[in-house]
């Protein structure tokens, strides 16, 4: 069974809203699209007449409402306003754990090499592992860099639509 949301115009005429298959709720349709500050009502469409000729004849008892509307710009608001909270909940790249060279004695080098080859190639890997670290850093630090500047580009896009709202609701 469809519901259908009444509110009352300015004039005092029932307006009926028919909510279509939008993926809202028939609660978030109603605040959206009910003016702000207007009481509402959710009925089954079966409950409503069906008959238009006496169209203003209507009526309805909007003494406990379901809800109020706050109409479309506050409602985009909101929405904008939830879409930043949660980008700045959002958490960036991960840091590169650091490589850590085992030590000498625990490093698995070939056991024919002499002590002098045997830090040599010891110190060929502690290098390796501080270009990797270092590699590794410096990827993250641009990774981070763009994460930052693709989320402040996000959050200034909404906030420029909030504003935008802002500017509707003022006119």
């Amino acid at each position: 069974m469809n519901s259908i949301i009444i509110f009352s115009n300015d004039n005092g005429a029932l307006v009926f809203v028919y909510p279509c298959e939008c993926g809202l709720s028939i609660e978030n349709i109603a605040r959206k699209d009910v003016p702000a500050n207007k009481p509402f009502l959710i009925v089954p469409d079966n409950q409503t007449p069906k008959d238009h000729l006496f169209f203003d004849a209507f009526e309805a008892d909007f003494s406990n409402p379901h809800g109020y509307g706050i109409g479309p710009q506050a409602w985009f608001i909101e929405q904008y306003e939830a879409e930043i909270a949660a980008i700045n909940a959002e958490t960036g790249p991960a840091e590169p754990q650091a490589l850590v060279a085992a030590s000498i004695d625990e490093a698995e080098l070939p056991e024919e090499l002499t002590p002098e080859e045997r830090e040599a190639a010891y110190a060929e890997l502690v290098a390796f592992v501080d270009a990797t670290n270092e590699q590794n850093a410096a990827q993250h630090a641009v990774a981070v860099a763009q994460w930052d500047a693709n989320k402040a580009a996000r959050i200034a896009q909404l906030n420029t639509q909030i504003a935008t709202q802002q500017a509707e609701m003022a006119a």
